[in-house]
Protein backbone atom coordinates (compact mmCIF):
# COMPACT_ATOMS: atom_id res chain seq x y z
CA UNK A 1 0.00 0.00 0.00
CA UNK A 2 1.59 3.47 -0.96
CA UNK A 3 0.03 7.01 -0.34
CA UNK A 4 0.37 10.39 0.13
CA UNK A 5 0.79 12.58 3.48
CA UNK A 6 1.55 16.21 3.04
CA UNK A 7 3.46 15.49 -0.18
CA UNK A 8 5.38 13.18 1.22
CA UNK A 9 4.92 9.09 -0.40
CA UNK A 10 4.67 6.43 2.38
CA UNK A 11 3.46 2.70 3.06
CA UNK A 12 0.74 3.59 5.19
CA UNK A 13 -1.16 6.63 6.42
CA UNK A 14 0.35 5.58 9.74
CA UNK A 15 2.77 8.05 11.92
CA UNK A 16 5.15 7.27 15.07
CA UNK A 17 3.14 9.79 17.68
CA UNK A 18 5.43 11.96 19.49
CA UNK A 19 7.23 10.19 22.43
CA UNK A 20 9.49 12.17 24.84
CA UNK A 21 12.26 10.65 26.79
CA UNK A 22 12.96 7.05 24.41
CA UNK A 23 16.40 7.20 26.18
CA UNK A 24 14.66 6.04 29.19
CA UNK A 25 13.51 2.97 27.21
CA UNK A 26 16.66 2.13 24.76
CA UNK A 27 20.14 4.06 24.58
CA UNK A 28 19.64 4.46 20.98
CA UNK A 29 16.54 6.71 22.00
CA UNK A 30 15.07 8.56 18.67
CA UNK A 31 17.86 7.62 16.41
CA UNK A 32 16.74 3.78 16.78
CA UNK A 33 13.37 4.88 16.57
CA UNK A 34 13.57 7.15 13.42
CA UNK A 35 15.36 4.66 11.47
CA UNK A 36 12.93 1.66 12.13
CA UNK A 37 10.19 4.04 10.93
CA UNK A 38 12.16 5.06 7.69
CA UNK A 39 12.78 1.14 6.90
CA UNK A 40 8.85 1.00 7.36
CA UNK A 41 8.45 3.74 5.23
CA UNK A 42 6.19 5.66 7.40
CA UNK A 43 6.18 8.79 9.05
CA UNK A 44 8.32 9.78 12.26
CA UNK A 45 7.52 12.61 14.23
CA UNK A 46 10.21 13.69 17.01
CA UNK A 47 9.04 15.23 20.28
CA UNK A 48 10.40 18.47 21.19
CA UNK A 49 10.65 16.93 24.70
CA UNK A 50 12.83 14.11 22.88
CA UNK A 51 16.33 12.99 24.42
CA UNK A 52 18.02 13.16 21.11
CA UNK A 53 18.29 17.00 19.41
CA UNK A 54 16.90 17.55 15.71
CA UNK A 55 19.85 18.27 13.79
CA UNK A 56 21.40 14.56 14.78
CA UNK A 57 18.14 12.65 14.36
CA UNK A 58 17.81 14.02 11.08
CA UNK A 59 21.46 13.67 10.00
CA UNK A 60 21.19 9.79 11.30
CA UNK A 61 18.36 8.94 9.45
CA UNK A 62 20.04 10.84 6.04
CA UNK A 63 22.36 8.62 6.06
CA UNK A 64 20.30 5.29 4.84
CA UNK A 65 20.59 3.96 2.08
CA UNK A 66 17.22 3.07 -0.16
CA UNK A 67 15.08 5.24 1.89
CA UNK A 68 13.53 8.59 1.92
CA UNK A 69 13.16 9.83 5.45
CA UNK A 70 9.74 11.81 6.18
CA UNK A 71 10.57 13.18 9.49
CA UNK A 72 7.52 15.71 11.04
CA UNK A 73 8.57 17.69 14.27
CA UNK A 74 6.34 18.16 17.54
CA UNK A 75 6.14 21.23 19.54
CA UNK A 76 3.83 23.33 21.78
CA UNK A 77 3.33 26.80 21.50
CA UNK A 78 6.01 28.20 24.04
CA UNK A 79 5.37 30.92 26.17
CA UNK A 80 8.66 32.30 25.30
CA UNK A 81 8.06 32.02 21.49
CA UNK A 82 11.50 32.20 21.07
CA UNK A 83 11.53 28.81 21.90
CA UNK A 84 8.62 27.75 20.11
CA UNK A 85 10.48 29.30 16.86
CA UNK A 86 13.90 27.86 17.46
CA UNK A 87 12.71 24.53 17.25
CA UNK A 88 10.97 25.22 14.40
CA UNK A 89 13.65 27.17 12.64
CA UNK A 90 15.99 23.65 13.58
CA UNK A 91 13.00 21.18 12.08
CA UNK A 92 13.38 23.05 8.86
CA UNK A 93 16.87 23.52 8.08
CA UNK A 94 17.04 20.01 9.21
CA UNK A 95 14.79 18.96 6.54
CA UNK A 96 11.52 18.03 8.49
CA UNK A 97 8.84 18.40 6.23
CA UNK A 98 6.00 19.21 9.11
CA UNK A 99 5.22 20.47 12.29
CA UNK A 100 2.66 19.55 14.56
CA UNK A 101 2.11 21.37 17.10
CA UNK A 102 0.51 19.93 20.24
CA UNK A 103 -2.33 22.28 22.06
CA UNK A 104 -3.03 21.01 25.22
CA UNK A 105 -0.40 21.85 28.11
CA UNK A 106 3.32 21.58 27.75
CA UNK A 107 3.38 21.46 31.78
CA UNK A 108 3.22 18.43 33.91
CA UNK A 109 0.05 17.28 35.08
CA UNK A 110 -0.92 15.27 38.42
CA UNK A 111 1.69 12.66 37.52
CA UNK A 112 4.38 15.00 38.63
CA UNK A 113 2.83 14.60 42.58
CA UNK A 114 3.76 10.95 42.06
CA UNK A 115 7.19 10.43 40.56
CA UNK A 116 10.10 11.05 42.46
CA UNK A 117 11.85 14.29 42.22
CA UNK A 118 15.26 12.99 41.46
CA UNK A 119 13.59 11.78 38.04
CA UNK A 120 13.03 15.48 37.20
CA UNK A 121 16.24 16.35 37.70
CA UNK A 122 17.53 13.58 35.75
CA UNK A 123 15.17 14.18 32.49
CA UNK A 124 16.06 17.98 32.65
CA UNK A 125 19.28 17.37 31.32
CA UNK A 126 18.40 14.99 28.72
CA UNK A 127 16.03 17.05 26.45
CA UNK A 128 18.35 18.90 24.05
CA UNK A 129 15.84 20.26 22.27
CA UNK A 130 14.63 22.31 24.73
CA UNK A 131 17.79 24.43 26.12
CA UNK A 132 16.09 26.78 28.33
CA UNK A 133 13.92 24.72 29.78
CA UNK A 134 14.43 24.95 33.97
CA UNK A 135 17.28 23.04 35.01
CA UNK A 136 16.81 21.81 38.33
CA UNK A 137 19.61 21.54 40.74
Amino acid sequence: MNCKILDSSVSCPIGIAPVGLHVLAHQEAELATAKACCKEDCVFILSSSASSDIETVANEVSGLREVRPVLWMQTYIHKDRSVTMGIIRKAEASGFSAIVVTVDSPNCGLWRKVIPEDFFKMVATKMPNLPSLPRLS
